[in-house]
């Protein structure tokens, strides 16, 4: 196992706990539609998700669940294989945050049935083309969300930075 490995598997490890404890805080602190005001801006509150990120296909129809796991399964199998073959410790690591990440929300999918949020952002008096918005939410979040999304974003900094060329190469064998 090359040295990138590990670090992406810590990586995927350390997304995984961080996840998984925080959301078991809010579930145990947080009642169901209950509100904890951290800082300004900034709420706990205890959502769940049947959907995918920002709420989309939150109705639970059956064909959007075979969609979800179908499309979480091809991804997962996908980033695993760009983990395996990544000899890049940066890119190990970026694909062990998003690999933490969608493990820590398909577990949830299996224990909970959905995806527990709860990473509230809002923003008050917004000032819109002339109209004022009294109050804005982003959608509910949480930390398997978060490593996803900044995952990603440098996984694509990264591509763009090596001209299209960052494919994993296969490690080789001693």
């Amino acid at each position: 196992m090359s040295v990138a490995s590990i670090k992406g598997g810590f990586a995927l490890l350390v997304v995984l706990l961080i996840d998984q404890v925080s959301k078991a805080l809010v579930l145990s602190h947080v009642s169901p539609h209950g509100v904890i005001s951290v800082v300004s801006h900034l709420n706990f509150v205890c959502t769940m998700n049947r959907g995918i990120s920002f709420g989309l296909l939150n109705t639970g129809a059956a064909w959007q669940l075979v969609l979800i796991w179908c499309t979480v399964i091809g991804l997962v199998a996908y980033l695993g294989y760009q983990f395996w073959c990544s000899s890049s410790s940066m890119l190990s690591v970026c694909v062990g945050s998003v690999l933490g990440g969608a493990f820590g929300n398909i577990l949830d999918r299996v224990i909970h049935g959905a995806v527990v949020d709860f990473i509230d952002v809002f923003v008050t008096n917004v000032h819109f083309f002339g109209t004022t918005i009294k109050e804005w939410h982003w959608p509910a979040f949480n930390v398997a969300d978060s490593a996803i999304v900044v995952g990603v974003f440098v996984l694509v900094i990264l591509h763009l930075r090596s001209g299209g060329n960052a494919a994993p190469q296969r490690k080789r064998k001693a």
